[in-house]
């Protein structure tokens, strides 16, 4: 079963949107420090200093843009 627990009632097409904005927000760090999925982003690196050097940078890009993640449903 699946449950919408961000995205309101009336928007169509709202994964595909989302998709897109993780897409454009993080366009500089595709491919290079970042593997989109659906809903997933993960960072891959060999070694811890630059993991977390690069994790800080991405996640100020995103509080940048006002998006915020819930720590709770994140590994690390």
């Amino acid at each position: 079963m699946y449950e919408w627990f961000v995205f309101l009632f009336g928007f169509r097409n709202a994964p595909s949107i989302f998709i897109h904005l993780k897409n454009h927000v993080l366009r500089v760090f595709i491919n290079k420090l970042v593997v989109m999925y659906f809903d997933d982003i993960l960072i891959c690196n060999k070694s811890l200093n630059k993991h977390l050097d690069h994790l800080h940078n991405i996640l100020s890009v995103l509080r940048g843009e006002k998006l915020f993640a819930n720590l709770k449903k994140y590994t690390f």
